[in-house]
Formats: C-alpha cells, structure tokens, sequence
C-alpha cells in the first residue's frame, strides 16, 4: 500500500482494522514507516507490534488481504456523506493537549466543528447521578460557558449529559461530547437531539469513525480524551467505583488539576468518594463561585487551538 494512497487514509486504515492498544499508538507515532513494514507482512515488525495480541493480529492480516485502493477510499467517503471527518496525530489543529498525554488517539474523528479548546473543561460524574447534582451540574456548565470556557463530557445520561445542556442553555455556550463508540450512531439513543445540538454548537468526538458497538474497553479508553482535552477536571459525584473513578484517576495520571464537588446533595457513596478524591489530590469545591476561582486558579498554561468544521448531521436522522 505504500505510495499508494495518502498518510490519512493510511492512519485511518489501521485504526479502523482494531482496537489500537496505547504501546501500539506509541510506536506508530514515533516509527514513520512501521505501517508500511506491517501491511507488507513483515514477521519480526507484526510479532514486536502485537506482543502477542494474536486475535489482533489475524484481524489486521485478514484486512490486508482485503486492502486495496479503492476500497480505503470508500470508507473515506463515507465517512464523510455521514458528516465524519477525521484528523490524525501529526495534523497541525490536533488538538494540543491531547496530543501531549501518553497515549493519544492516532485518529480523532468529528462531527461538528473542533473548535479553539484552549479553555475546555471536563465535567465527569455517574450515570445515576441525585437529581440536586444534575441541577447543579447544569448551573455550573452556564455559568462555565458564560465565564468563556467550554464544557466536554461524555454524552451519558447522569452528569454528563446535564453537563452538555447547561452548557447550550446559554447562547454563548458551546460544548464538546466524547463518544466511546463510532460516529455512525448515537448513544445512548435518547441523546441523539442532544448530540445534534452539542455538534452544531461545538463537536462531537470518538477515535472509532464506523464501529457503532462499543465494548467495555472502549468506554474506558475514552476517559482519557475527555481529559486529555481539557485544562481541568471536574468531578461532580461517584460512587467510588466505575467509569467515574476511572476518569479521576486517568485524569490524575495526565497531570491534569482535579477539582470535586462537596457540597449538599450527595449520597453516601458520593461523601466517601469525595473524601478519597482529596486524599489523592483533588481540590473540593461546594458552591459554584468556588469551582470557578479553582479552576482559575488551577488553569495550566499552555493552550490548544484547533478548528474544522463540519455540519452534516444526516448520520443521526
């Protein structure tokens, strides 16, 4: 295949043939020909590449077996009639702070426009989230959006997506939703109106383009996006377990500043988990005044711009 289409089509190839594991993504990005030595077959390079992930492997042969021109390009193209558009790490508007974690999605796929996210923030919490947290998270996201930040999350019920319309519940607001699975659909599927608002007033993220079924591995690999995007993380409530407490923790390990909530409202489960955050690092927050003098006062130097746009949302209707 070398030579034979473009750097793009190439990236999109192999992060489409599976699930790339962080060591995978590493040496991609730091061997410019390693493609080229695997779609050749090249035994030592697959054997190194795949340190014994043999279902993996058999899955990229039997993809290259099938490889050709023609049929790299219609995946493009339809990805783009769907509204997809696909950037890759070594573009210039790949976004700068996620280019800078240790594991960076090799391609990063979007549906809206990716946007300046030099002032993201990334609100996290459960799925099962009290009803006084989901109106406080809301709060917090207007008043976020109005104070120039934008909101990211994850497109979950719960928090997140309370999160993502707090944030358009201002004029000004704008938002940023991580999928773990492709772009192709949707979910959960309740969130569709919400993904095609989030996507006209900011963007819609997943390093998969046309994998509509995510496993558990996905969810949990699209954490570090969420994060990786952003200046800080908030915590809204967890249960000390979960997806939740593994944003924490992913968020802790990129060196990002973690602040939590600690006010009235949480369950239990959400005090000692508040509790353990701090204990970690995290900074806790109770009233909304207080999250945004704690995320000024955390907000990390270096910035991120990056701007593409792409409004077909025929995919979703």
């Amino acid at each position: 295949m070398k030579g034979m289409v473009s750097d793009l089509n190439r990236y999109v190839f192999l992060n489409e043939s599976f699930s790339l594991t962080p060591n995978m993504i590493y040496s991609i990005i730091h061997d410019n020909d390693i493609i080229d030595r695997l779609i050749e077959g090249n035994g030592p390079a697959l054997d190194k590449f795949f340190n014994g992930h043999r279902k993996k492997m058999k899955n990229f042969i039997l993809s290259v077996q099938m490889l050709n021109e023609d049929n790299i390009d219609l995946n493009i193209r339809k990805m783009n009639s769907g509204g997809i558009s696909p950037i890759t790490f070594f573009d210039n508007d790949y976004p700068y702070r996620l280019r800078n974690i240790d594991d960076p999605p090799l391609v990063l796929f979007h549906i809206g426009t990716l946007f300046d996210l030099s002032k993201c923030v990334a609100v996290s919490g459960t799925r099962s989230s009290e009803k006084r947290i989901n109106r406080i998270t809301y709060e917090l996201a207007s008043v976020l959006v109005e104070n120039d930040y934008t909101v990211a999350s994850g497109l979950a019920k719960g928090v997140d997506s309370y999160a993502h319309e707090g944030a358009l519940s201002n004029e000004k607001g704008s938002s940023v939703a991580v999928m773990a699975n492709g772009l192709d659909r949707v979910i959960p599927k309740c969130n569709v109106d919400l993904a095609k608002r989030i996507a006209l007033r900011g963007a819609v993220l997943s390093e998969k383009a046309l994998r509509p079924e995510p496993s558990k591995y996905d969810f949990i690999r699209r954490n570090r996006i969420i994060s990786g995007i952003s200046g800080v993380q908030i915590i809204m409530e967890s249960s000390g377990s979960g997806g939740t407490e593994h944003q924490f923790r992913i968020a802790l390990k990129q060196g990002k500043p973690v602040v939590v909530y600690s006010g009235p409202g949480l369950p239990e489960k959400g005090k000692r988990s508040v509790k353990s955050m701090i204990s970690r690092g995290a900074k806790e927050f109770s009233t909304i005044e207080e999250a945004l003098d704690l995320i000024k006062a955390e907000w990390p130097k270096e910035g991120s711009t990056a701007r593409r746009e792409n409004f077909s949302l025929d995919r979703w209707s």
